[in-house]
């Protein structure tokens, strides 16, 4: 599907200061997920644009988001990119960051509990690695089907409007 191409251009037809409607805030939203689909915003970028977009109240306010960009034509390599778009990189975001500290932090104090547990008795160290182990093959499994069910709804959201 190939995104929209130029959302604005029925925009330079109203007064700069004519007020704008839900219509044409979504235009230019879809008209910067492009600019960011083909390269031309990174994240950052597309998220204060975006945040921008939501709350402008006149032409003016729109065309200062999008006057930068050129009309978002994808290459066929960027197309490609579009289908594929899982597996492009994407910057860290804090929550992302928590993750793995948080992440960091619990292996080491299982680390510990599992060093204690040992010392007690060999039997209640093979039961806490086969309970950690199974715990930890259950969240896995969890966030992957989050992940999959989060991509999901964003796909028919792109592809339904």
């Amino acid at each position: 599907m190939e995104p929209y191409l130029s959302p604005t251009r029925h925009l330079p037809q109203l007064p700069p200061e004519e007020r704008i409607g839900d219509l044409e805030r979504s235009q230019v939203c879809d008209q910067l997920s492009a600019a960011f689909a083909t390269g031309q915003l990174d994240q950052v970028e597309l998220e204060d644009r975006l945040a921008r977009a939501v709350a402008a109240r006149t032409r003016r306010e729109v065309l200062l988001l999008t006057s930068d960009l050129g009309a978002a034509r994808p290459t066929r390599s960027t197309a490609a990119q579009l289908e594929t778009a899982g597996t492009s990189r994407q910057a860290w975001s804090g929550t992302d960051v928590l993750a793995v500290i948080l992440l960091a932090g619990s292996a080491l104090s299982i680390a510990v509990i599992m060093f204690g547990v040992a010392m007690v008795s060999p039997l209640y160290f093979f039961f806490a690695v086969l309970g950690g182990s199974l715990a930890f093959v259950a969240g896995v499994s969890t966030t992957q089907l989050v992940n999959r069910s989060i991509r999901r709804t964003r796909e028919a959201i792109r592809a339904g409007g």
